[in-house]
């Protein structure tokens, strides 16, 4: 997904994570601890990702079959 300011959000889906790449530097958003329990930190597979119209990112956790905002 492209977000404001040219920013591409990655779902990295066998990291377990969200990446956000601005020009040449990339830092993990979402899924960045190595803990694997089920709060809305960890990802199992996340393998789409979408923005609204006020520019939220809606994350789906496909092996954990949930939609994360």
């Amino acid at each position: 997904a492209l977000h404001s300011f040219n920013r591409l959000l990655i779902a990295d889906r066998g990291n377990h994570r969200i990446v956000q790449c601005i020009s040449d530097s990339c830092r993990c958003l979402i899924g960045c601890s190595t803990s694997s329990d089920s709060s809305s930190g960890y990802l199992h597979y996340p393998s789409h990702l979408s923005l609204d119209t006020d520019g939220n990112l809606f994350v789906l956790d496909q092996g954990a079959h949930r939609v994360l905002k």
